[in-house]
């Protein structure tokens, strides 16, 4: 029965993320992603993250996902080749 359970868990796993890989090739891709990647590039780069939109789908770059509530980036840093980004989500953040 642990046998099951062992191989069961990631069976589902791979199952879920198969059906939405499927799922966005038929909708036609994931131009969201386009956007972060860009966005992270950006950030790497030190060049001003809202300034310009994603020049492969146009999506301006928008963190969090709500206008009306937009987080203050705080601290930004490359770590090897992976970026570090630090966000201040509410009027309590105590740097």
């Amino acid at each position: 029965m642990d046998r099951v359970r062992r191989v069961a868990g990631p069976a589902v796993v791979v199952a879920v993320i198969l059906g939405a890989l499927a799922v966005g090739a038929a909708a036609g891709g994931f131009p969201d992603l386009h956007v972060y990647r860009y966005g992270g590039d950006a950030v790497l780069h030190q060049e001003r993250l809202y300034a310009t939109d994603d020049p492969v789908t146009g999506y301006p770059f928008t963190f969090p996902w709500c206008p009306d509530h937009r987080a203050e980036l705080v601290e930004s840093r490359a770590i090897g080749d992976v970026a570090l980004l630090r966000y201040a989500l509410s009027e309590r953040f105590e740097g």
